[in-house]
């Protein structure tokens, strides 16, 4: 039998060398009426940069048919089906959510939702790390 792969081992340890641990908002209600970044890995036609910028509308709120952590609205392009996962950050670099959805629309969605970033962490039981 072939022995396991190391290779999850190596990309820990790589992480661990060129990560640093993320600092997370502790109060989304601090949060509401501010702005957030994202780097979004897709490039949808007409998007100058990857970067997305939202204002965050809501805490513990209900949008698109679903309680939210955080609801916000996404300036143009708006993001796009691949974008879940994606890290929304303050100005200050600390996170403060990870994008869940938005709305169903090719175009680009305006109106999103994302997770606490601090209680998906503590969800997972993992340490949140960011580019250093």
């Amino acid at each position: 039998a072939a022995a396991p792969s190391s290779a999850p081992t190596r990309l820990a340890a790589r992480a661990g060398r060129t990560q640093q641990p993320a600092r997370v908002v502790a109060d989304l209600r601090s949060l509401v009426g501010r702005d957030l970044f994202g780097m979004s890995t897709l490039s949808p036609s007409g998007a100058s940069e990857p970067v997305r910028r939202a204002r965050v509308l809501g805490v513990e709120a209900y949008a698109l048919g679903e309680l939210c952590d955080m609801v916000m609205a996404v300036e143009e392009p708006g993001t796009f089906r691949g974008d879940s996962g994606m890290a929304w950050l303050t100005k200050d670099g600390r996170l403060a959510g990870i994008h869940a959805r938005g709305e169903d629309s090719p175009a680009g969605s305006r109106l999103t939702s994302a997770m606490s970033a601090r209680r998906a962490a503590k969800w997972l039981d993992v340490d949140l790390l960011l580019d250093g």
